[in-house]
């Protein structure tokens, strides 16, 4: 490998080279207010920006070590997402007064950051969704 510069800064052809993803997904100037939950501020980018800007463009790696299994993952995610939306109700928990509990934007930090555990209320959209996962239960366990 050859020797390179970024930024004035050198770097030899033989060193490893560990992207920070948590600061390229926390980058107010390309993600304004990223913390909050604002999917639509995908659908805002033209195709420019979306081509620069789209997590899928770094979370899964880069060049020759990119992750072999990206496509999969994608794909069972998206079926496994819209399954649970399509069949699920998912709300704020609820305390015993009957309001809705926000849940604390807390981390787990490491190598692979992760939501802490909070509460929240999932339940089935109608009696219908209920059987058919017991039919697919049954047909698993077979």
């Amino acid at each position: 490998m050859q020797d390179d510069e970024y930024r004035g800064y050198r770097i030899p052809g033989d060193t490893m080279v560990i992207p920070n993803i948590w600061a390229m997904s926390q980058d107010v100037t390309f993600y304004p207010k990223p913390q909050q939950f604002r999917p639509e501020r995908f659908a805002e980018m033209d195709s420019q920006t979306s081509a620069s800007r789209d997590p899928r463009q770094f979370v899964f790696g880069f060049g020759r070590r990119i992750c072999p299994g990206r496509l999969f993952a994608e794909e069972g995610m998206w079926i496994a997402f819209a399954s649970i939306i399509a069949t699920m109700e998912i709300t704020k928990a609820r305390d015993v007064h009957g309001n809705d509990i926000t849940p604390p934007l807390a981390f787990q930090a490491g190598f692979a950051s992760r939501a802490l555990p909070f509460r929240c209320f999932i339940h089935p959209r109608s009696s219908a969704i209920v059987d058919i996962v017991r039919q697919m239960n049954a047909y698993a366990a077979a």
